[in-house]
């Protein structure tokens, strides 16, 4: 083989190798549609997805109480003698009585339409009505069954999708990753809320 040769073959697996770590390398866009589970009501706080999820009992939207304390960072505390649930403000102590129509605020007994508190199988929920009250909170449903909770005063950003955008990047993705399965798909000039701004999250509007 003449050096001519040489240089041509070494030059065509050079080619190929390159080509190779670009396929290998490049983040091609997922076309994996996959569904979001609506019945699980999964958690977002602040944008944030959480692995547990509320239920929903008589049309009514129930928080996991260890979700409470670690993901809202709000106390909570289960008397076992009372089998109630204690929750406190800066100005109020909140009891709330397992399954049962009232609550304590403070020494006052209140009176309600609906139970503040469940437990099914060992775990304990309040109701997200309940909390908006207490904890300024606000807590949305959304159709796809996600449920966003934001703190007073959270600050969030409409937006409006470019028209002529392409067609990979009109996707609602698992993961803030264009290599991740999507959920759906926007159109030009659908307007979304933005709740981070690098990581892509469900829509909410």
């Amino acid at each position: 083989m003449n050096r001519k040769r040489k240089v041509w073959l070494w030059c065509f697996v050079g080619c190929l190798m390159l080509l190779g770590a670009i396929i290998w390398l490049y983040p091609f866009p997922s076309h994996e549609k996959v569904e979001f589970s609506s019945d699980k009501h999964s958690l977002f706080y602040e944008g944030k997805r959480s692995e547990v999820h509320g239920i929903m009992k008589d049309d009514r939207l129930y928080i996991p109480v260890e979700y409470i304390r670690q993901d809202l960072n709000k106390p909570v505390v289960y008397d076992q003698k009372s089998e109630s649930m204690i929750m406190t403000t800066a100005q109020n102590v909140y009891q709330i009585t397992v399954e049962e129509p009232f609550y304590k605020k403070n020494d006052r007994l209140i009176e309600l339409s609906y139970q503040a508190g469940l437990e099914t199988d060992g775990d304990r929920w309040i109701a997200a009505e309940f909390l908006q009250n207490i904890y300024a909170l606000s807590v949305r449903t959304y159709p796809n069954g996600a449920v966003h909770i934001f703190p007073q005063g959270f600050e969030k950003k409409s937006a409006e999708i470019k028209s002529g955008t392409e067609e990979y990047g009109l996707a609602v993705r698992s993961e803030p990753t264009v290599t991740s399965s999507y959920y759906t798909s926007l159109q030009g000039l659908d307007k979304v809320t933005v709740l981070q701004a690098s990581q892509m999250v469900l829509i909410l509007t």
